[in-house]
């Protein structure tokens, strides 16, 4: 309220203490000619400061306990962020370990290919071009029209290196799905925090 900024909280207190003896006061000074003359605008002055004063203390009350309230919500707050930052945290850190699992095992499975397909099961069994046109259709999403024409004969792309692009993709989506994972858990849990009481 502008007047308890431009007063101040002390001068509220003695405008109300003063206005208080005043009201007090003032039947007993009716002996004397000026405080006759002018008792009852004396009067309303002293019942307008005081109600005023009164008033005013009411707010700086209320101002108080509000001012409490807000700094009480803020520790609340302030703690629910904390606990949010640490679950982030904790969930990131688990993610970045889950994904250099993931990455380790396809990393030695590409290792692997040569010694499961090996040369010469590359030079016996080529890949026909339809495989490798229906690979590529799979990698975009994408499902060929009737209209389509079907590559006849076979491809260059060999077993092993067909079977290192699956390995590929399949680390790909391992990691996306364990990253889609924890952010669902910590959709829930910033979720839990921030609607916990």
């Amino acid at each position: 309220m502008w007047i308890l900024e431009f007063l101040g909280e002390s001068l509220v207190h003695l405008l109300v203490l003063l206005s208080a003896i005043g009201l007090l006061i003032l039947p007993l000074l009716h002996a004397i000619p000026f405080f006759v003359t002018y008792k009852t605008a004396a009067q309303y002055i002293l019942i307008a400061v005081f109600a005023i004063g009164i008033f005013s203390e009411g707010v700086m009350t209320s101002n108080d306990s509000w001012e409490a309230r807000i700094a009480e919500q803020k520790i609340k707050d302030a703690k629910k962020e904390t606990k949010a930052a640490e679950k982030t945290i904790e969930i990131v850190e688990k993610v970045v370990e889950k994904v250099k699992v993931v990455k380790e095992k396809q990393d030695a499975l590409i290792i692997k290919v040569p010694v499961y397909i090996t040369e010469k099961v590359d030079a016996e069994c080529p890949i026909p071009n339809s495989v490798v046109q229906l690979f590529d259709y799979s990698a975009t999403n994408t499902v060929p029209g009737t209209s389509e024409h079907v590559q006849e004969g076979n491809s260059d792309v060999t077993m092993s290196e067909m079977q290192k692009t699956i390995i590929v993709n399949n680390k790909q989506y391992y990691i996306l799905k364990e990253k889609y994972e924890h952010l669902l858990k910590w959709s829930e849990e910033q979720r839990g925090l921030h609607n916990a009481r």
